[in-house]
């Protein structure tokens, strides 16, 4: 009888875990949420200064305009990624939403600034890219097959 309670109990023990781990869900620990909560802070701050440098970027005849933009929504696209991982009743789907609306935005600024080809646009773009890629891993995303080296591929020769 003893042993038919010590293995109900620990059955018990076991099941609980178990169901608060199906209940958080893979990768939306706490812990994870306060990283990836983290890191899309970092990422929105960044994008709000290459926003106000590509505002003024006309001005110093650097790179297009348009390009800010699509930084200030990369930013207002991470804020919500922030505050969505921040609700504690957000699901794994919100948030996977909520990424890969920063992510399209990520690439549409990485897109503006690989077109400009200037020095000044890749060096005030580089934070925005390292906190994405951090972001990315964070989330335990796969690595986006533009985020290569060799991207943009280079122009084939005729």
């Amino acid at each position: 009888m003893h042993v038919r309670g010590v293995t109900i109990a620990m059955m018990s023990v076991a099941l609980a875990g178990l169901a608060s781990g199906c209940a958080t869900g893979p990768g939306t620990s706490r812990a994870s949420r306060a990283n990836v909560a983290g890191t899309a802070d970092r990422l929105e701050q960044d994008a709000d200064l290459l926003a106000r440098d590509s505002a003024e970027a006309p001005a110093r005849g650097d790179y297009a305009s348009s390009s800010a933009r699509d930084t200030h929504q990369l930013a207002m696209d991470s804020h919500e990624l922030r505050r969505t991982v921040e609700d504690r009743d957000s699901s794994d789907a919100a948030v996977q939403a909520a990424f890969d609306r920063v992510s399209r935005s990520f690439h549409a600024v990485r897109d503006e600034v690989n077109h400009t080809d200037t020095e000044a646009a890749q060096r005030d773009f580089h934070p925005v890219a390292t906190d994405y890629r951090d972001l990315r891993n964070d989330l335990g995303e796969p690595a986006d097959h533009e985020a290569r080296a060799d991207y943009p591929p280079p122009p084939i020769e005729r």
